[in-house]
């Protein structure tokens, strides 16, 4: 893998253009609350005509991990999968076992709870209610 250079990028900008360079075709994601930043790297990418995966919006965790799983199988090329916390997570596990048992290759990203970034009082206690479950 080649060595990329990026400049006055977000973690999620760098994230998605990472996940571009090393040949993820497709991002497939059942959005939750902490997806945030990686929206506002794909939209800014869309302006700025950057490469990044393909975003595909998914009803459920199980067809976005299952979606990736098939076009493995059919490319051998893996994709990402982001799911969201708590329940998010618990229901992509159905398609980590499937996966794991089918030999699909897999990269795992956990998800974590939103920085303070400086938000305002009232935010912080709103984003830490939304993500109290997951990490507690």
């Amino acid at each position: 893998m080649g060595k990329i250079t990026l400049n006055d990028v977000t973690v999620a900008d760098a994230y998605m253009a990472l996940l571009a360079d090393r040949g993820i075709d497709y991002w497939f994601a059942n959005a939750g609350t902490d997806f945030a930043p990686v929206v506002e790297s794909l939209a800014k990418a869309q302006v700025l005509e950057s490469r990044v995966p393909t975003a595909i919006t998914c009803p459920h965790e199980n067809t976005a991990m299952h979606m990736a799983i098939g076009y493995f199988l059919v490319t051998g090329k893996p994709q990402a999968v982001m799911v969201h916390v708590n329940v998010g997570t618990a229901n992509g596990m159905n398609g980590l076992l499937n996966a794991a048992r089918g030999h699909v290759r897999q990269l795992h990203g956990l998800p974590r709870r939103l920085p303070d970034a400086g938000l305002p009082r009232g935010l912080r206690a709103r984003r830490d209610a939304l993500h109290q479950l997951p990490h507690h």
